[in-house]
């Protein structure tokens, strides 16, 4: 943007950007806060280069945004995604759907704020095995003035980045709304969560989440505005499970319903008055109401609740926000006492089993873009019983439909080590969510692109609490480099 009063919002749809030498997109203002700058980018890849995206805002920002849905950032050399606002309006940034694989860093978003509201939304994003942070917010204040910002977080896997999985670093002069919500953040060299800043007045929520198998705590943080942890699982850690870099803290601070398990120093580096309640410790004990001391019986990589838990209908009876666990399921279901009393952790139990879409699905050329479904209820997984998979969307806008897809079954919550991305073997916008142990026979898509699954479960109470893998690989010539496109997985988990 170059001319005051100039609108620029490019729009980017099908778009690839490979082989470059310096950033696939980059936006200034050079008005000097005259302009208005923006940016809408759909379904296109971003592969190599120095940043995907890089985009830098003026201050007359109220009329635009940035959005980005369903992109691909492969191998960049700096970040995935870099979006420096400076406006004093409201910008409102959506990043959603993306998946930002190997990259110098993954999600960074900043700026130089002068007063005013800003609005920061990621949602249902996979930021892996970059040598940074997974998603890092680094703001400062220009001037005077009230400033708030509100950060809205949730359904995002940070997994496997050099440093933290989510760097949260706010001024102690900005006010901040921060809600983390389903987020989770696994084998990260450094820490899961890194929390730091807010005022007295800011409200800041970590709620049913993952933290786990992180170098060194699931959660290390500092704040005096009003927080609020709950339902969250820690475990695993290489040093702590949550670790506050405090010695007071406000009484209003709400921490319940929380799983501490095998974190390698203490499950937590908390004082001993510090507000948990209705939470597990495997391997310390913290006094505070409905608080246990016991093994929590998880389902590992996917820390689901095992048959058996002492973390199953022992929560507060009475009713807490959220009302949906982790996956999705109900926050509320009758577990193995039949009473609706909230489990502890990330997960709800589900007696009957259950089954959910997990990651990410991939896309190719002209739209393809091919998902995963169930036939059935979500939580009716039974031994004895058949689980139905579906698959949609297996056609492109021009009407070509995949001739076959490949149902693949497994373990785990992702491929390999280097081979979440499937970028390198053709397959740009495609991802492995299992550690493949075996390959079905294929299937043969219908005129609408749609083709159905069945497989019966044995009826063998040893495969209780089993926790499976699904996702099928479609093909279709020409739709990329490979022939093929991904769906998400289909976590699994069986019940009686």
């Amino acid at each position: 943007a170059m001319a005051a009063g100039s609108i620029v919002r490019p729009v980017l749809e099908g778009c690839r950007f490979e082989g470059l030498t310096r950033r696939g997109f980059e936006g200034f203002d050079l008005t000097r806060g005259k302009a208005d700058l923006g940016l809408l980018a759909r379904d296109s890849w971003f592969l190599g280069g120095l940043d995907g995206i890089h985009l830098e805002t003026g201050g007359n920002f109220s009329n635009s945004r940035v959005f980005l849905q369903g992109c691909a950032f492969s191998r960049c050399r700096e970040e995935g995604i870099e979006i420096l606002v400076r406006g004093p309006q409201d910008p409102q940034v959506q990043i959603e759907d993306c998946s930002i694989l190997g990259c110098g860093s993954g999600i960074v978003l900043g700026g130089v704020l002068p007063q005013g509201v800003y609005t920061f939304a990621l949602r249902r994003n996979v930021i892996g095995e970059s040598k940074g942070n997974g998603v890092d917010a680094r703001f400062k204040r220009l001037g005077s003035g009230s400033i708030l910002i509100r950060f809205l977080s949730e359904a995002n896997l940070s997994l496997g980045n050099a440093l933290d999985g989510f760097a949260w670093a706010f001024p102690t002069d900005i006010d901040l709304f921060l809600d983390s919500f389903r987020d989770r953040a696994l084998e990260n060299g450094f820490r899961g969560v890194f929390l730091q800043g807010g005022m007295a007045t800011s409200k800041l929520r970590v709620r049913g989440g993952i933290l786990a198998k992180n170098g060194r705590s699931g959660m290390q943080f500092f704040t005096v505005g009003q927080m609020t942890l709950r339902f969250m699982t820690m475990a695993d850690n290489g040093w702590f499970g949550l670790f506050f870099l405090g010695s007071s803290f406000p009484k209003t601070w709400a921490f319940d319903h929380c799983i501490f398990a095998n974190n390698k120093r203490a499950d937590a580096s908390i004082p001993s008055t510090f507000p948990l309640t209705y939470s597990l410790f495997q391997n310390q004990i913290h006094f505070g109401k409905g608080n246990l001391h016991a093994k929590p019986k998880l389902s590992r990589p996917s820390y689901h609740l095992l048959p058996g838990s002492p973390c199953i209908d022992v929560g507060n009876p009475l009713p807490l926000p959220p009302s949906i666990d982790f996956e999705g399921d109900p926050r509320l279901l009758a577990g193995e006492s039949a009473k609706k009393i909230y489990d502890m952790g990330a997960d709800e139990f589900s007696p009957h089993g259950s089954a959910h879409r997990y990651g990410l699905d991939g896309f190719g050329r002209m739209g393809f873009r091919p998902r995963m479904g169930i036939l059935g209820s979500a939580q009716d997984v039974r031994i004895g019983k058949t689980l139905g998979l579906a698959l949609l969307g297996a056609k492109n806008p021009l009407g070509k439909k995949a001739p076959l897809a490949v149902p693949l079954l497994g373990f785990g919550e992702y491929g390999p080590k280097g081979f979440l991305d499937l970028t390198r073997v053709g397959g740009a916008g495609s991802q492995l969510w299992q550690t493949t142990v075996m390959i079905l026979p294929p299937v043969f898509p219908d005129a609408k692109g749609v083709a159905q699954l069945k497989l019966a479960i044995p009826n063998d109470k040893r495969v209780l609490g089993v926790n499976l893998s699904l996702q099928w690989w479609v093909v279709l010539d020409g739709i990329n480099q490979g022939g093929f496109v991904t769906t998400s997985g289909l976590r699994v988990q069986i019940g009686t």
